[in-house]
């Protein structure tokens, strides 16, 4: 019987790309907080923007290390933005 089991400490290249794109993802997002943009939508954007965006570059990381807490986080954060913007 063949059995396909995970080299421990290897991570997929599906997840180092990911991991990359998210990182290159970071550089718009630090643009966006020092650009002003905030104002235009309400004083609360500039808190949300750094909350938001510091836990999403916590999750890449524990993405890069592949811990599993990363994965819930990160869902968990989707979930919350997905409510955000119903505001």
């Amino acid at each position: 019987m063949n059995t396909i089991q995970a080299t421990p400490g290897k991570r997929p290249i599906v997840m180092t790309i990911f991991c990359m794109i998210g990182f290159i993802g970071v550089i718009p997002w630090i643009g966006m907080i020092f650009s002003g943009v905030h104002h235009t939508v309400g004083r609360w954007y500039l808190a949300y923007l750094i909350i938001v965006g510091t836990v999403g570059l916590i999750c890449l990381l524990g993405f890069w290390k592949m811990k599993k807490w990363a994965f819930y986080t990160y869902i968990s954060l989707a979930r919350s933005e997905e409510h955000t913007s119903e505001l």
